[in-house]
């Protein structure tokens, strides 16, 4: 409350605070001087209460400020920055009152000046200022996180070329807002070069039983024998893993180069040795394999420095060495951006590490067609199901994430704001579905799944078999205007019913047949209940029949519509049930789980889907999660129940539950405008 307080009492400052201000002038200091007056433009400025006036800069050049003070024939108001929130404030040389607020219909003049606010209690905002001239702007290398480094710029751009750049921060530079860096800037850059990284990090003391020292470029530079000792420090942990990457290396570099199939699929397999064998021991190896390949890169051989560029470029897909290392590596891809013989793999190899750098760790080895997409600047086509059986063939670069591919889906499928309520799962062949995490990346998981069937068919397992299914993930109103959106929740609403995730009648089981019957205008009869005995089927046909010939001929949206509306009126319709046990409530029922609906919580049978308790969305204030429990505090802000759940998916309740708190909030928002 201290932090809410206090915000809103600096936003509630008065029109006119009282104040003193005084200038001084340092000897031999001059002000910034602002444009000549004929190149002077209308500048809009927006001041703290979002009004915006026309500023015209009349302070001459050279003219001091005790002048322009003493100059009374004729109201002045002077624009100063405070020292301290760098906002704008406004003083009257007549009055010798300073305002937050710009002044409208006046002259008002720029001073390059700092002052300092100090606000005191009970409302009542007292400002005393204190001043000091900013010196003349002397050229040089100017660097601050404001961005200030232009604005000189522009300001010398409007004296030479007589003209004004309107995008420009009207503003000159004070003295308190430059940080200018000392010494030769551009040494400072020099310094940091992949020598000296060498020189801190390599193993350098690698010579002979005694281990004496050897030279910085000879450990630098290509050897056609494998290295007996890591080139870092830090990768002597893995000594014998970083030698097979040297000796790995140089096999597939030194390697006779055919174009047969046969060495095509050779040559992956050794990159997939490499990556492999960095994917172990990963934090150990990840810079070790890149000044490797730095070393490699160093021969002559244009053969050889192609293929280290190969293996390069699948490395900077897949591994993310240190921010340090990350800049010498991408100097070196832009320093052979020229090379012809090298085609397109050192812009490749620079995109992809600046995508590995901010992407979550991927935690599998390429698969060969991840590969072949790298090495060829291309892509691989990945199928995505719809439930009812039909599917789309989505383009995937590598890098590329599940929440890019998602909105690529809605894109495709012309789903608009619509998209954000469908989600990418990961389905099995036994039926077993799961949520994917929106950073992980696309061609990762297909790599996984390959993993996985290789080794259970070597281990003589169960051959399961993976693909991605696109479905909804919040069932929400509909939307009339969105056909798209309609049509995906029909399909998801048949699959339901066929599957009979949700427990129904008889009477209900005989109207959505009929009306899904009527949607695709056919005479075939579904009964997804095989159970029935003879009887019971001849009762559910001559039903079914009979509702069928009572619904009357309507446009196929008609039926849509009213299939939807219907299952959508159940209570758990669209709910999604966790594994979760309580904790400490033996009231709530020995088997008993948790599910998540579109308006409230339920505490469900596992079996019977017979619910326990119901608890609106606006009866639970708060909640919170670890990796094995969620918890739930049930009433109000000032009297609370504690429900807690044993589960390990306390973040995947958190997120459905978070949207769709989120979604009522904002319809109901949408309800009162």
């Amino acid at each position: 409350m201290q932090g809410i307080l206090g915000r809103s009492a600096s936003m509630t400052m008065g029109s006119y605070p009282r104040s003193d201000i005084y200038f001084s002038s340092a000897p031999g200091s001059q002000f910034l001087t602002s444009v000549d007056s004929n190149l002077s433009t209308t500048i809009q400025e927006e001041s703290l209460t979002g009004s915006q006036e026309p500023v015209t800069p009349t302070l001459e050049d050279g003219e001091e400020i005790e002048q322009l003070l003493r100059n009374s024939g004729e109201v002045q108001w002077f624009e100063v920055r405070d020292m301290k929130s760098k906002r704008l404030f406004y003083f009257n040389n007549v009055t010798q009152i300073s305002q937050w607020e710009r002044p409208v219909g006046v002259n008002i003049v720029r001073i390059n000046q700092t002052g300092s606010a100090v606000i005191l209690g009970s409302g009542v905002f007292e400002k005393d200022y204190s001043h000091q001239l900013g010196e003349q702007f002397q050229p040089q290398s100017f660097a601050n996180q404001a961005g200030h480094m232009i604005d000189p710029i522009k300001s010398y751009q409007a004296e030479v070329f007589k003209e004004k750049d309107h995008n420009a921060d009207s503003t000159t530079v004070g003295e308190s807002e430059r940080t200018p860096i000392e010494g030769d800037f551009i040494k400072q850059i020099d310094t940091n070069t992949y020598e000296s990284f060498v020189d801190r990090h390599f193993l350098l003391y690698r010579r002979g039983i005694l281990k004496s020292k050897v030279k910085r470029d000879k450990v630098m530079q290509y050897k056609s024998v494998p290295i007996k000792k890591p080139l870092l420090k830090e990768a002597l942990i893995c000594k014998n893993s970083a030698v097979q990457i040297n000796s790995l290396i140089l096999r597939y570099v030194q390697e006779t180069d055919t174009d047969t199939n046969t060495a095509l699929l050779s040559s992956y397999r050794i990159i997939r040795q490499i990556i492999s064998l960095v994917m172990e021991n990963y934090q150990i190896l990840r810079n070790e394999v890149y000044c490797q390949l730095l070393k490699t890169m160093t021969c002559y051989d244009q053969s050889v420095l192609y293929s280290a560029w190969m293996i390069l470029a699948v490395a900077c897909s897949s591994i993310a060495p240190i921010e340090e290392l990350y800049a010498h590596v991408i100097n070196f891809c832009a320093a052979s951006y020229t090379n012809d013989y090298l085609d397109k793999l050192p812009i490749v190899s620079a995109k992809l590490l600046r995508n590995t750098m901010v992407l979550k760790r991927r935690h599998e080895v390429p698969t060969n067609a991840e590969m072949a997409a790298i090495l060829n600047e291309s892509f691989v086509t990945v199928r995505v199901y719809l439930y009812n059986g039909s599917f789309i063939n989505m383009k995937v670069t590598p890098g590329t994430t599940v929440n890019q591919l998602q909105k690529s889906i809605g894109r495709k499928l012309r789903l608009g704001e619509n998209e954000q309520y469908f989600r990418l799962f990961e389905c099995r062949s036994d039926n077993l579905e799961n949520p994917l995490e929106g950073e992980m990346q696309v061609l990762d998981r297909v790599a996984m799944w390959q993993r996985l069937y290789v080794d259970s068919k070597k281990r003589g397992k169960e051959l399961l078999t993976y693909f991605f299914v696109y479905h909804t993930y919040l069932f929400v109103d509909l939307d009339p205007s969105c056909p798209s959106q309609v049509e995906l929740m029909f399909i998801q609403a048949i699959y339901d019913m066929k599957t009979c995730r949700y427990p129904c009648t008889l009477i209900d089981m005989i109207t959505l047949l009929a009306l899904y019957l009527r949607s695709r205008e056919a005479i075939d009869i579904y009964i997804p209940n095989l159970e029935q005995s003879d009887t019971e089927l001849d009762f559910i046909k001559e039903k079914l029949k009979l509702f069928y010939s009572k619904l009357q001929k309507r446009p196929r949206e008609w039926y849509v519509n009213a299939y939807l509306e219907y299952v959508m009126s159940w209570e758990l319709y669209g709910i999604v049930i966790f594994d979760a046990e309580p904790v400490g409530r033996m009231d709530l029922g020995e088997n008993c789980t948790l599910a998540i609906g579109r308006y409230r919580v339920f505490i469900i049978d596992r079996d019977t889907k017979l619910i326990y308790r119901q608890i609106p969305f606006d009866a639970i204030p708060s909640w919170d999660y670890s990796d094995e429990t969620f918890t739930f505090y049930v009433g109000s802000f000032v009297r609370q129940e504690k429900l807690m759940f044993g589960t390990h998916e306390g973040k995947q309740i958190h997120e459905l539950l978070r949207e769709y708190v989120t979604y009522g909030v904002r319809k109901m928002e949408n309800t009162d405008s």
